[in-house]
């Protein structure tokens, strides 16, 4: 014979109070939308407009010897001389498109920051709501006790609060009741959510690198932190390396000897999002942490068509 099973063990009956929807944690959201700007900005800060400035500092590199072994000159100058202005005007609209993402991105990292925030808050409010059930469940048992002992009860902190500026008390303070400990931790959620707001994106930092590709992938690493625009950063490395170049040229034996062509290493430090040309450059030989000759600030050009790849 079949048996009933008691309605303890059967499932809920979810069709008149469906469970609520999880929704997507805002900041997470707000995360991912860095993100997804900074890898675009990459992609064309890293890849596109790094490979078209390689492409044009080669053509302009090899445009005189190719003009003078043409069979016609004339003919291969203006070829030539148009292949290199589309490069430049492609150079043009990747630094433009890099430089929307860019702006796109930093308004994202306030939104960031706005949605930390709404987080803080909404915990801080989440703390008042407890201290407050908390103060109003005291507040009930008071009312008990007084009706009981036939007068009003305080709690030791109120008493000592009272004496103090009666002037009747001085020395330590009793601990807290729950209400005010958690109100305290409510304030302090307010205070870092306050700051949180006026956060500025971070536009400092020192990174090291052999090309410019790994100066660019390590700027583009932390996605909320703001490096040089790719114009300037890749106008200061080829100036930059076409200086060490030609200092290592002048040199042609001793111990400050180095060959043109050895490898190099770079720093490229920058704050409030500019380059800071005395403390950027190309490291000794030998590992030493001294840098060379650093490019001026007013040595590196950073108009696209110049960008990365220098005259």
């Amino acid at each position: 014979m079949k048996t009933r099973r008691s309605r303890s063990k059967m499932k809920p009956n979810n069709t008149d109070t469906p469970p609520p929807a999880a929704s997507p944690d805002p900041v997470a959201r707000a995360h991912e939308r860095v993100v997804e700007i900074n890898g675009q900005e990459f992609r064309i800060s890293g890849g596109m407009f790094s490979q078209t400035a390689g492409e044009l500092a080669e053509l302009r590199s090899k445009r005189g010897h190719i003009v003078r072994i043409a069979g016609d000159p004339d003919a291969a100058a203006g070829e030539i001389s148009a292949q290199v202005r589309a490069l430049e005007v492609k150079l043009e609209a990747l630094a433009q498109a890099a430089a929307a993402a860019r702006n796109e991105r930093l308004e994202a990292i306030r939104a960031l920051h706005n949605a930390q925030a709404d987080e803080l808050e909404y915990r801080a409010a989440a703390l008042e709501a407890k201290a407050t059930e908390n103060e109003d469940a005291v507040r009930e048992r008071r009312k008990d006790l007084a009706k009981i002992a036939g007068c009003e009860f305080v709690t030791k902190l109120e008493l000592v609060r009272a004496q103090r500026l009666a002037g009747l008390l001085d020395g330590g303070t009793p601990s807290m009741p729950i209400f005010d400990t958690l109100r305290e931790e409510a304030k302090a959620f307010h205070r870092r959510a306050a700051e949180a707001r006026l956060q500025e994106p971070n536009r400092a930092g020192s990174i090291e690198g052999n090309s410019l590709d790994d100066l660019l992938a390590t700027i583009y690493s932390e996605p909320a932190r703001l490096g040089p625009s790719v114009e300037s950063a890749g106008a200061w490395f080829e100036q930059t390396a076409a200086k060490e170049r030609a200092g290592r040229g002048r040199v042609d034996s001793g111990d400050t000897f180095v060959p043109v062509d050895a490898p190099m290493r770079f720093r490229l430090t920058w704050a409030r999002g500019e380059i800071v040309p005395a403390e950027s450059g190309v490291f000794l030989p030998g590992g030493d942490s001294q840098l060379t000759d650093v490019v001026e600030e007013d040595d590196f050009m950073v108009a696209p068509s110049a960008a990365a790849v220098g005259e």
